[in-house]
């Protein structure tokens, strides 16, 4: 990726989007924290052709290896918003990032429950948003960091994610499509987050969610449980029932499904 491929295809959108391009790092959400603690300002995008450390939800790692991806963080600064908001931009990226993928990509996209993107049954793109407190309880900065696999790796996926993992592009014959997609996403992403309202991407995040109307496995700090997904709420919360008929409403959390 460079810097100045990327801004070729950033529109009005995008606006005041300040861009900086590494080679390798280790994590672009821990640099980018550091960034925002000195006080850089909102808009402020850092892009890594590779990472040595990226990081996932729940601890887990982000698979990072050298122009075989986007690795993305964006600051962001929201007035007035609460720390909760931090998940309403989590279901903002993973729009941006399906609307981006189809557009440049020209396949479908769907969400799995609440970060992950998948096409064709494989997870393409992971979503870590962390949201930091200020004095006040509200807000005083988010990180959002974007993991996409946009070509499969040349040594191959680890084994652990190998059956679970994919790439949005089959092939790399083609021009690198890593600085046109990660500009559409930029675009996609503060489209929705200028506007900062649930009208404007609630249906298209329900549009395209892999869970609606199935079994999944609730994963649970005491086990697992299966349960059915029966509805969405506006703040992409999920009602499920159990096996035992308890009906409950998942707010935050991690499940799994067979695809």
């Amino acid at each position: 990726m460079e810097t100045t491929e990327i801004q070729r295809y950033l529109n009005i959108e995008s606006q005041g989007v300040t861009l900086q391009v590494e080679q390798e790092v280790t994590s672009t959400n821990t640099l980018l924290y550091e960034k925002a603690k000195a006080g850089e300002k909102e808009g402020y995008v850092l892009l890594a052709n590779a990472q040595t450390a990226g990081r996932g939800r729940q601890g887990h790692s982000f698979y990072s290896p050298k122009d075989s991806g986007i690795y993305m963080s964006i600051l962001l600064r929201p007035e007035e918003a609460a720390i909760t908001d931090a998940a309403r931009i989590t279901s903002m990226a993973a729009v941006a990032v399906c609307e981006a993928i189809e557009k440049v990509v020209q396949k479908p996209a769907q969400i799995k429950w609440v970060n992950d993107v998948f096409m064709e049954g494989r997870k393409v793109c992971g979503i870590l948003t962390e949201g930091f407190p200020g004095a006040d309880g509200k807000i005083a900065f988010v990180i959002l960091g974007i993991g996409v696999n946009v070509y499969l790796p040349r040594e191959g996926f680890p084994e652990e994610i190998e059956n679970i993992a994919g790439a949005a592009m089959e092939s790399r014959e083609q021009k690198d499509m890593r600085n046109p997609l990660a500009a559409e996403i930029i675009n996609q992403f503060m489209k929705y987050y200028r506007i900062w309202d649930k009208a404007g991407y609630i249906e298209e995040y329900k549009e395209r969610s892999l869970v609606m109307g199935r079994t999944v496995t609730v994963l649970h700090p005491e086990g697992e449980k299966k349960a059915k997904v029966l509805s969405m709420d506006e703040d992409c919360h999920l009602q499920v029932q159990y096996e035992n008929g308890e009906i409950a409403w998942l707010h935050s959390g991690e499940i799994s499904i067979r695809l």
